[in-house]
């Protein structure tokens, strides 16, 4: 791994642990619970462009995925300071290195990546919902799991469209300064 991809890793996840920290700021302040999910398409456009300008490369995107769980730990983000079941936000950075690094060349080659940061995006937010569920259910009260699945049923949809309009806004970010990259 070169200097140039270290440094990428650490800015994009130093910029997703910022945005992290702001939505959650959100919550404390209004005391709206979910409220952070009408901020998706801040999360996935920095998301979208880290992982195209890794370029399919394996491993990047989940390095970035570590650090930002490292940072994350011991705050108040998804939980308690120093809570390890947060660690398992690293399972949809993982899968998406896995998955859609192995097709960026095809998608690249058939000039289709738009469509490409678009599922990316839709299917790296909606592999969380299943997580967070998992982890609601093994360490947290009935009633926590039962607002989140009313929570989530709600705003699916928000998620989905903001991750798609995030997809677009950071695949279009991408080519404007893809050559600098």
């Amino acid at each position: 791994m070169k200097a140039k991809e270290l440094t990428l890793i650490i800015f994009y996840a130093a910029v997703l642990v910022a945005l992290a920290y702001t939505f959650q700021h959100a919550r404390m302040v209004t005391g709206i619970r979910g409220i952070s999910y009408f901020f998706t398409i801040f999360g996935a456009i920095p998301n979208v462009l880290a992982i195209l300008s890794f370029r399919g490369r394996r491993w990047r995107f989940l390095s970035m995925g570590c650090i930002i769980v490292l940072l994350v730990l011991p705050s108040y983000i998804h939980g308690a300071p120093f809570d390890i079941t947060k660690t398992i936000f690293i399972v949809p950075f993982f899968f998406s290195d896995v998955v859609f690094n192995s097709c960026h060349k095809y998608f690249e080659n058939k000039s289709k990546l738009l469509y490409w940061s678009v599922l990316f995006a839709n299917v790296f937010y909606l592999v969380k919902i299943p997580l967070s569920l998992i982890r609601f259910q093994l360490f947290f009260s009935p009633y926590v799991v039962k607002l989140y699945i009313e929570l989530i049923k709600g705003l699916v949809g928000v998620i989905v469209i903001e991750a798609t309009v995030g997809a677009y806004l950071g695949y279009k970010i991408y080519q404007s300064i893809k050559v600098v990259l």
